[in-house]
């Protein structure tokens, strides 16, 4: 518990730095990422149902192009383009 406390000012901290918005696509982007691809997986989706998953992915608004990236940001924005990437091989999005 107090481990916990004692994240809460270092939380904060980062969200007055970066913003609600982002802070709250980060911190959505994991179970997002997990639930969309156990979803393509399990699921024979039609061409258009991809095409629209896809086209609904890249409206979330990503710090990738920020100037700054924080160290934990990196491998759920590295999960979350695999996933992008997967989906892309499906459809055959060029890059």
């Amino acid at each position: 518990m107090s481990s916990w406390q004692n994240s809460l000012p270092r939380t904060d901290q980062y969200v007055d730095e970066i913003g609600d918005i982002r802070y709250g696509n980060i911190a959505g982007l994991t179970d997002l990422t997990q639930k969309v691809s156990y979803y393509i997986e399990r699921k024979d989706l039609p061409l258009k149902e991809l095409e629209d998953i896809h086209t609904m992915l890249l409206k979330i608004k990503l710090p990738i192009d920020e100037p700054e990236l924080y160290p934990f940001e990196i491998p759920i924005l590295i999960d979350f383009r695999k996933l992008l990437y997967k989906i892309e091989k499906i459809i055959e999005v060029p890059n």
